[in-house]
């Protein structure tokens, strides 16, 4: 039994100690009880983890300029902190001889983190950081690189050469595949530039969705360095990868799309292809006390299990709790996967005492750093643990007894990292390294044989086609957009239809089916330093692109060709072109040649999981009309930049085409994309090139009698105006909507952007000059109501934005109500008001159907529906 010494020779076991916060840091003893061979210090070491060797990180405690511990965050793989090495020891005891594997090449100022081990165990992998040079710009100092270290030899090689190759990117989170090949994480985003460089766009490194540095994607090489190959293609970092028995990648994803901010753990197969959320995407709130954390450095069990650490953010010094996830049986907490009965009673379990905490309040229990399961079928970890400590002003250490933990005036003291070996059976903790003061052991693996995995054939993967692959595109494939988390979504329908069989049924008008087409976005690339008036109103830091639009058929099902190995997001539209889905908040990745099926559509907020294939059954059994449609005419998967419907099914509804040639404005599409697509076509909207032209242009209403005669010209800045066309004076803009040309106080962006999104005061005309209107304040007398100083107020009158909606939707827009005289969504009355305020009244009213073209209201549409950036394409910007 394992036994804690405390400081007044009291032996105690590990759950008393644990339970009553007695751990003293510097000053434990710790000892086992028992046979087995004494160490250097007196220690006694299980005998069974002896018989293999051990490496590790041993590091200062890194400190602030301040003299304070450095609390990392765990978004963030890039700093390094001087002082960090690989040691080794050929058995798991203290007497062993420790080998300095990395200090030749760091001179005790570089770093080390994510180490390895080969199954065979005679390999290990780790990332490094050599030391910086003195006089070298940031940006030709040196970065993460993967190394490699063979145990019998001696031998330790950067994996990556030369120098200019390796230090192309920051690589990190290396292990080794059952092929031989490396997976890793880094910065190369290799496919990504190449991406790049097909749109016409220069070559950058992407940076993370809120700007806090580079994207870490997943990637693959040979194990000589060769061959490099991004995975992965999230927009914020994809960390930490582990191979499952399986054959497939677990690894920990950071999405921060629109608020949505958390790490949560994903799979996909080795070649980047089957990608999906695998647990914790509705999870994170199942910290202590419901605290949030996050799911880092996940590994498989003998058992099947997966063993991940879980904190938060930042708050803990880099400190977590272990959990166990019964990923085999559940997608997240409270959510079993359909069929699957058994498993472990809940879907995440602490491996550790009660009384550890992965919040950011002291931890009674201390807090573990690493991991490592032993596949000896003892049901054992190696562990680094910090126990709890506490401290005072002058830097005096304190234990953690009840007392002190309710104490305000003290902090949480620097950790104590040591390494143990952690039985979950016997819940005891035997000390492989006892802590020292300043120092930290961290990143502990075992060099003991582990079973091969799987080795996964993309060959042997029945949905590759390789004419697609060859295309750069592959294949989405939904089986309904009416499913929702397995729930039928009749999107607005009549309450008539009850189901996929009612909504796909020949009796079902087809105008009663409000799914009509599907729209494909891919996030645009934006480099560093952009400024935040290039992107628009929204205020977010992003650009869209559309990549295709496809019909959606009868049972809500579609397929469509789509660009291979970038990052996409889907929206369902209606008849008219305009999204009626939620925002899409998770990007979707297709490799090239794939089919990726989805059931259906996900709303977060039902805390239900989503796209893990095997989670929940679908409405829709066997094939999709989609499906059976694409086998009669493959050419039905073709996709395009236009929306094009036409009722292949049951030939009753009208043929709906909304074409970009059809616009007498410039088109947001090259030229050689209208007629034939391929994985490089793009629209790109920007409001200067697109959307502003629509304004001035000439829209010469014709007499219906004689087809000749001009009856008027409905160019919107005729109305829309500040300056009288007929005479040239000032006057009130309709609407008190000012869309001609002309810069705003914003010189990057034009006044009638400005206009139509951002508030505005009402005008009026004063001696022949447009000025702000200002209505003197009075009291009920009629008196004016002075300030302080005696003199008059005068009160202004807003204009609200025209165009303006916060939802990512043409639906919600006040002008797409007022283009086509429809309520919406917009929550603002299209009715004549009672003329109180002079922007809108009965006598100025104008019934605007028609003004603007099919064409154009799509335009618009699909503009606003994406963000409505004033830029598309940051490099388009001045």
């Amino acid at each position: 039994m394992t036994k804690i010494m405390d400081w007044f020779g009291r032996t105690l076991s590990l759950r008393k100690v644990l339970n009553s916060s007695l751990l003293l840091g510097s000053a434990l003893l710790l000892q086992a009880c028992g046979g087995g061979e004494q160490g250097g210090t007196g220690e006694t070491v299980d005998p069974v983890i002896q018989d293999s060797g051990i490496a590790y990180v041993k590091r200062p405690i890194p400190l602030d300029d301040a003299g304070l511990p450095i609390d990392e965050d765990a978004r963030n793989p890039l700093p390094y902190r001087a002082g960090g090495d690989l040691f080794y020891r050929s058995r798991a005891l203290p007497s062993a001889l420790e080998t300095n594997i990395t200090g030749v090449i760091t001179g005790g100022l570089g770093d080390v983190k994510n180490v390895q081990v080969s199954y065979d165990g005679s390999k290990l992998l780790f990332a490094l950081h050599l030391p910086d040079v003195e006089g070298l710009e940031e940006e030709q100092q040196p970065g993460w690189n993967i190394w490699e270290y063979e145990i019998a030899t001696k031998t330790l090689r950067r994996v990556i050469s030369p120098d200019v190759r390796a230090e192309t990117g920051q690589d990190v989170s290396p292990v080794y595949l059952p092929d031989g090949r490396i997976l890793f994480s880094s910065t190369r985003q290799q496919r990504t530039r190449a991406v790049l460089l097909d749109e016409n766009k220069p070559q950058f490194v992407l940076q993370t969705e809120d700007g806090s540095g580079p994207v870490f994607s997943l990637h693959v090489m040979n194990a000589d360095g060769t061959k490099i190959q991004q995975l992965s293609f999230n927009r914020s970092n994809d960390l930490d990868p582990a191979v499952l028995q399986s054959g497939e990648i677990v690894f920990s994803r950071w999405d921060n799309m629109r608020g949505r901010n958390r790490i949560s753990l994903y799979k996909m197969n080795v070649d980047g292809s089957h990608t999906q959320q695998y647990y914790g995407a509705h999870s994170n709130d199942s910290g202590t006390d419901n605290s949030t954390i996050q799911f880092m450095q996940p590994r498989e069990m003998p058992d099947g299990r997966i063993m991940a650490l879980t904190r938060p953010f930042t708050g803990t010094y880099m400190g977590s709790d272990i959990i166990m996830i019964d990923a085999g049986h559940y997608t997240d907490r409270g959510q079993p996967i359909e069929g699957r009965p058994g498993g472990q009673a809940t879907a995440q379990i602490s491996a550790t005492p009660a009384n550890v905490r992965n919040d950011t309040v002291i931890s009674a229990g201390g807090r573990y750093r690493s991991v490592f399961p032993l596949w000896d079928g003892t049901n054992r970890f190696l562990i680094s643990w910090s126990p709890c400590r506490q401290q005072q002003g002058d830097g005096r250490i304190l234990p953690c007894t009840a007392t002190n933990l309710v104490d305000a005036s003290l902090q949480e003291a620097p950790p104590l990292y040591g390494l143990y070996v952690y039985d979950l059976d016997k819940q005891t903790q035997i000390p492989i390294l006892t802590p020292q003061e300043g120092l930290i052991y961290t990143d502990v693996v075992a060099t003991g044989k582990r079973p091969l995995p799987k080795v996964y054939r993309a060959k042997n993967n029945p949905d590759f086609d390789q004419s697609l692959a060859a295309e750069g595109a592959g294949i989405l494939h939904i089986r309904s957009v009416y499913d929702l988390d397995g729930e039928f979504n009749r999107m607005g329908a009549d309450a008539s239809i009850t189901s996929i069989t009612d909504m796909a049924s020949a009796a079902t008008p087809w105008r009663a089916r409000p799914a009509r087409f599907l729209r494909v976005l891919k996030d645009a690339a934006v480099p560093e330093g952009v400024r935040g008036d290039t992107f628009g109103r929204v205020g977010e830091r992003v650009m869209r692109e559309i990549v295709a639009y496809a019909p959606i058929e009868p049972d809500g099902s579609v397929k469509v060709r789509v660009p291979a190995d970038v990052p996409l997001m889907i929206s369902v539209l209606d008849e008219n072109g305009r999204r009626i889905s939620s925002p899409h908040l998770n990007w979707i990745q297709v490799s090239a040649g794939e089919t990726l099926t989805c059931n259906g559509c996900h709303d977060h907020a039902s805390g239900k999981t989503h796209g893990r294939a095997e989670a929940r059954a679908s409405l829709i059994r066997g094939e999709t009309m989609a499906t059976r449609r694409s086998r009669a005419d493959s050419s039905a998967m073709n996709s395009g930049l236009d929306l094009r419907f036409t009722d292949f099914w049951y030939g009753v509804a009208s043929d709906v085409n909304y074409r970009y040639v059809d616009l007498d404005t410039p088109v947001p599409v090259a030229a050689e994309c209208l007629s034939d697509w391929n994985n490089t076509c793009r629209s790109v909207i920007n409001y200067a090139s697109h959307i502003h032209p629509l304004w001035s242009l000439s829209r010469p209403v014709i007499d219906p009698l004689d087809g000749v005669t001009v009856l008027r010209d409905d160019q919107c800045v005729f109305c829309h105006s500040p300056v009288n066309p007929a005479d040239g004076t000032a006057r009130v803009p309709a609407a008190q909507l000012d869309l001609s040309d002309g810069d705003s106080p914003n010189p990057r962006q034009l006044e009638s952007y400005r206009e139509l999104f951002y508030g505005d005061r009402q005008l009026e005309v004063v001696d022949g000059a447009l000025q702000v209107r200002r209505v003197r304040r009075e009291d009920a007398d009629g008196n004016p109501i002075l300030d302080q100083d005696g003199n008059e107020i005068f009160d202004t009158f807003g204009v609200p934005p025209a165009m303006f909606t916060a939802a990512y939707s043409a639906r919600s827009s006040y002008f797409i109500e007022k283009m086509t005289e429809t309520e919406w969504q917009a929550q603002r009355s299209l009715k004549v008001n009672d003329g109180s305020e002079i922007y809108f009244n009965a006598g100025t009213w104008v019934d605007h159907r028609g003004m603007l073209s099919a064409a154009e209201q799509r335009l618009i549409s699909e503009w606003l529906d994406i963000g409505a950036q004033y830029y598309n394409n940051s490099f388009e910007a001045p």
